[in-house]
């Protein structure tokens, strides 16, 4: 048994050499395929153009190098590797090493075909163009096509356009035409290196003018009130070397400056624009001037006028009236109708129709005492013609006016208007100046707006759920302020913790805001309903 297996390991071991040396023998020759990977030629191979010549070069350097064409009819080569094209077709270039390294290079020659000519178009509709046309605010665009549009020339296509009249059109490197005046214009078109006869191109810019002005014809404006008008032109491609407008005014209280249109006294009035090329070209806008009149009589108040020009003052249910030229501290008023602590604010009353924009007219009043006097949330003034003009929304208003303090105070009623809000505390006014009576305070009572006007701002809407009031702070600093929407009812406002934004000095708790004695002045106070934001700004009184 021990004899059997070593036999049958040696014939194993027997076959297993014999495929060996078999395999050798079939399998590829080695050294003659990394011989054929060791010639390198310069051009695996080659596309040209009948009559083009391309030289070959070969390695390994130590060794010569036989060349061969398959088909010299369409290829021929040199001993030294020129290979030069003769015909259209296709070849094969032989090398072969003097060590017996080969290498095949195929050749596809094709038909020369030369460049004869060009064509220009017009790039927009791609045709040959004849006689064209352009206004002065087009663009035209030229092209140029090779002739034949297949040419394998060696030859780089270079088109070369120039303006014969640069002082009616102008044209660019890439063939874009622009006008400059009116007129028949010519460009050439040429190929740079080739003698082809030029293509001349006629350009005509043609005038196209301005028949119409277009600007709103009719405008209704309130007094002091400022707008900017554009304009546009018909037709809308309109060809004019200068578009300029004028802008004249026919009324003396309206003022203009480039569309800039403003009402300076009342009266309706209109205002022309017209092209200066041909002013015959125009169109004039007439201007409603809305000037309503809006008419505060102070100057004839007495103690038997009605009741509805008095002040209401109601203390623990009671409601009382109280002549409008005095007004009580609530404090003192069942005992005293007239405290000497606060009995002499000279205090006026009365309801009065405004109109937004209209002129205001304070009757009763010094004018000179005017500047000091309105209330900057719901007029502006303008100091050149001493006027008033309301900005506030149009319908009745409660206005308080005091002859001592030189303040007008406005407001409206909560229970009808129940959007409105009020800034209320203690250290501030709405006045535009501060004055030492107003530091005087008592309990808060019930409807602050009319008890204590010192200690109460009504805030004008600016946005839905965005109130601001202008109030001067005292020498002292604010004790404490905050918001409501509701002042006889003391609503608060929704939330609790509100963001304040405001200089250094202020500071803010919960719904309340106070300052300290060097923020002193006059300010500009904002309350954000939508985001609980309070945004306190200085403000210098001009």
């Amino acid at each position: 048994m021990k004899n059997n297996n070593k036999f049958l390991i040696q014939a194993t071991c027997i076959f297993i050499s014999l495929m060996m040396l078999t395999g050798c023998a079939d399998g590829p020759n080695r050294d003659n395929e990394l011989s054929q990977q060791r010639l390198f030629v310069t051009h695996s191979e080659l596309d040209m153009i009948e009559g083009d010549e391309v030289q070959i070069t070969a390695s390994p350097s130590n060794q010569t190098f036989t060349w061969t064409s398959s088909n010299p009819a369409i290829a021929t080569v040199t001993s030294d590797g020129l290979v030069t094209a003769v015909t259209d077709g296709i070849c094969i270039i032989n090398v072969v090493s003097s060590e017996g390294l080969t290498r095949e290079i195929p050749v596809n020659v094709v038909e020369y075909v030369p460049l004869e000519g060009f064509q220009v178009i017009n790039a927009h509709n791609l045709q040959a163009p004849e006689n064209m046309s352009m206004i002065l605010s087009q663009i035209l665009s030229l092209g140029a096509n090779p002739v034949p549009v297949d040419y394998n020339e060696r030859f780089n296509f270079r088109v070369i356009y120039e303006s014969l009249n640069p002082e009616i059109i102008e044209i660019d490197e890439n063939g874009i035409i622009s006008g400059v005046n009116f007129g028949l214009a010519t460009v050439r078109v040429t190929i740079q290196g080739k003698d082809f006869d030029p293509v001349l191109v006629p350009i005509n810019v043609v005038e196209d003018p301005i028949t119409k002005i277009v600007v709103p014809e009719d405008l209704s404006l309130r007094l002091d009130e400022v707008i900017t008008l554009t304009h546009s032109f018909e037709p809308l491609n309109y060809s004019v070397i200068d578009n300029s407008i004028m802008w004249v005014s026919n009324s003396p209280n309206i003022a203009v400056n480039d569309g800039v249109i403003e009402v300076l006294d009342p009266g309706n009035g209109s205002v022309t624009v017209s092209w200066v090329t041909d002013p015959s070209v125009f169109t004039e806008i007439f201007i409603e001037v809305l000037a309503e009149v809006n008419v505060v009589d102070f100057a004839e108040f007495t103690d038997d006028r009605p009741a509805d020009e008095r002040i209401q003052i109601a203390t623990s249910g009671d409601v009382r009236t109280f002549p409008g030229d005095k007004l009580s501290d609530a404090t003192n008023f069942a005992t005293n109708p007239n405290p000497p602590s606060f009995g002499n604010m000279y205090m006026v009353y009365k309801k009065v129709d405004f109109i937004y924009g209209g002129v205001t007219e304070l009757l009763g009043i010094d004018p000179s005492d005017i500047p000091m006097a309105y209330n900057r949330d719901f007029f502006t003034y303008n100091p050149e013609k001493n006027r008033l003009v309301f900005t506030g929304e149009t319908g009745e208003w409660d206005v308080y006016y005091s002859d001592k303090y030189n303040f007008i105070w406005i407001r409206r009623d909560h229970e009808n208007y129940p959007d409105a809000a009020w800034a209320r505390g203690v250290g501030f006014t709405q006045a535009t100046a501060w004055h030492a009576d107003f530091d005087i305070r008592g309990s808060g009572g019930v409807c602050w707006g009319l008890q204590k006007l010192r200690h109460a701002a009504y805030m004008k809407r600016i946005a839905d759920g965005v109130f601001q009031a202008h109030i001067h702070t005292r020498p002292t600093g604010i004790q404490w302020m905050n918001a409501v929407t509701n002042l006889c009812g003391w609503t608060q406002p929704m939330g609790s913790s509100w963001t304040l934004i405001a200089p250094p000095g202020f500071t803010g708790a919960g719904n309340d805001i106070g300052c300290s004695a060097d923020v002193h002045g006059y300010y500009r106070v904002t309350y954000d309903f939508n985001t609980n934001t309070r945004i306190i700004e200085r403000v210098d009184l001009d």
